[in-house]
Parts: structure tokens; C-alpha cells; sequence
């Protein structure tokens, strides 16, 4: 990813942080000839060693990519918004957008027995709806086996992060400022919580 210096995010703990907030990502592998790519919801499931899971559907191609040998890109993508020229002090200015990303590369191995894939199902409930675990664990074991026999559960372990926050950084404070109040009131909550970002990024600069 290409990330000049205003926008580079290099903080560890941000990076693991904004993975959690933004859950669902896109993973990107390679087939030997083409590039391929799945959104799918992925957990942390260890920051020692850095080790993601998800689970993708049996009747998916791309899981039959993922082994040690190849590395695999998992793309989280937190609010985005376009940022008119109008907001800046001087008419010599061009649109732009603004959006926050962390890449993360690895290695993936997948998770074959039914316990694994549990695990995974586990750990994604705790991510997204707790109360949703019951649900799972009362329902009939023939449904429960069906679905564990339709999906595919893997880890991968990350060798390497990538963050880059591009939230006006280049201009000046005030500028910036300006960006974060109008984004802010907007109705569209991606379009805020670019916004907030932007605030929460004045406070800590």
C-alpha cells in the first residue's frame, strides 16, 4: 500500500485496535494465475503471535488457495469520505478522500475438524452478537453439522502490517478542523465517523 509519511500509522496497539472495530474484510489470495478475493468477518484471534480466523463457505474456490506457501492480504477498511475543496483556505485545491485502512499480510493454513471450526464460530459471535451463541447452541445437531459440513474455518498468521490513516493530515490544523466539523453533522454515518476519526486524530497529533 502505498502510504506517504502525513498518513502512515505505524502504533501496533492503533492497528490491532481499528482491526477489531472493522471486522469485516476482504481477503486477497492468489490462484497461481489471478487474484482473488472474499469479504468476509475476521477475528483476532491472538496478538502473539498476530493470528487472524475466519471461516469462508465450502462451495467457495478461494479457500483452496490458502497454504503456508502463499501470502494472503487481509484488507480492513474503517469510514471514508469525499472531501470537497471548498473546506480549504485557498481555490488552488482539488478534491480528495479521505478513508482509513490497516493491511495486514500472512500466511494461512486451514483448520480442517469440526472443533477448529467451533472455535471460530465461537470467537466470531463474541465479536459480533454474543447473545446470538445460545441460538447456535440450541438448534439440533443434524442443523449444526450441516453448516459445519459447508464451511471452511482458517487461520493466518501475520507477518506483516500496514496502516495508513489519510485524514487531511497535509493541510493545515485549521483546515483540518473545518474538514472534521462539517463531516461530523453529516446524516451519513460513514461520511461522520470519517469526522470523528479526524477529531479523535487532532486530539492525540
Amino acid at each position: 500500500m502505498y502510504i506517504p509519511k502525513d498518513f502512515l500509522v505505524d502504533d501496533r496497539a492503533e492497528l490491532l485496535r481499528f482491526m477489531r472495530a472493522n471486522v469485516f474484510a476482504i481477503i486477497v489470495s492468489d490462484d497461481g494465475g489471478s487474484p482473488l478475493a472474499t469479504h468476509l468477518p475476521v477475528v483476532l484471534a491472538s496478538e502473539e503471535p498476530l493470528m487472524l480466523w475466519s471461516h469462508i463457505a465450502l462451495a467457495n474456490p478461494q479457500w483452496k488457495t490458502f497454504d503456508a506457501s502463499r501470502e494472503v492480504l487481509v484488507i480492513f477498511q474503517g469510514p471514508h469520505a469525499f472531501i470537497s475543496p471548498s473546506y480549504y483556505d485557498t481555490r488552488q485545491s482539488v478534491p480528495t478522500w479521505n478513508y482509513t485502512a490497516v493491511h495486514a499480510y500472512g500466511t494461512s493454513k486451514i483448520l480442517p475438524d469440526d472443533r477448529s471450526k467451533l472455535a471460530v464460530l465461537t470467537a466470531t459471535f463474541q465479536i459480533t452478537e454474543p447473545q446470538a451463541q445460545p441460538q447456535w447452541d440450541e438448534a439440533p445437531m443434524e442443523y449444526r453439522e450441516r453448516l459445519l459440513a459447508g464451511m471452511v474455518a482458517f487461520e493466518i498468521v501475520v507477518t506483516r502490517l500496514e496502516g495508513k490513516y489519510k485524514l487531511s493530515q497535509n493541510r493545515a490544523r485549521d483546515e483540518q478542523a473545518r474538514v472534521a466539523a462539517a463531516l461530523s453533522k453529516d446524516h451519513d454515518t460513514l461520511i461522520a465517523g470519517v469526522g470523528k476519526m479526524m477529531n479523535r486524530n487532532l486530539r492525540i497529533s
